[in-house]
């Protein structure tokens, strides 16, 4: 099943950077280093109309929610491959309420 996101509202948040000690090498589990993810929600069938509507945050996504999340993610436990890390990022965001 494929979904097309071309005309899908969408919020895109960029150059979220945090220090993450993730990796395979011993050393990057102990020095650490900075990453940086971008990422994008698309925000389905209802998309932004109604939050465009009210004015009101509580119908809005939240960007610094996600924002914290993403960091959280980056900043918490440590994973070997980055293909985790970012199915990890993915889940947490797409937790959100």
């Amino acid at each position: 099943m494929s979904t097309n996101h071309a005309n899908a509202d969408r919020i895109v948040l960029t150059g979220l950077s945090a220090r993450g000690y993730h990796g395979l090498l011993p050393f990057e589990r102990t020095e650490g280093q900075l990453f940086t993810a971008d990422v994008t929600v698309f925000l389905g069938e209802r998309g932004t109309a109604v939050a465009a509507v009210t004015d009101s945050l509580d119908d809005a996504v939240n960007y610094v929610d996600i924002a914290r999340e993403v960091v959280g993610v980056i900043e918490g436990e440590p994973v070997g491959l980055l293909e985790t890390l970012a199915e990890r990022i993915s889940d947490a965001v797409l937790a959100l309420p």
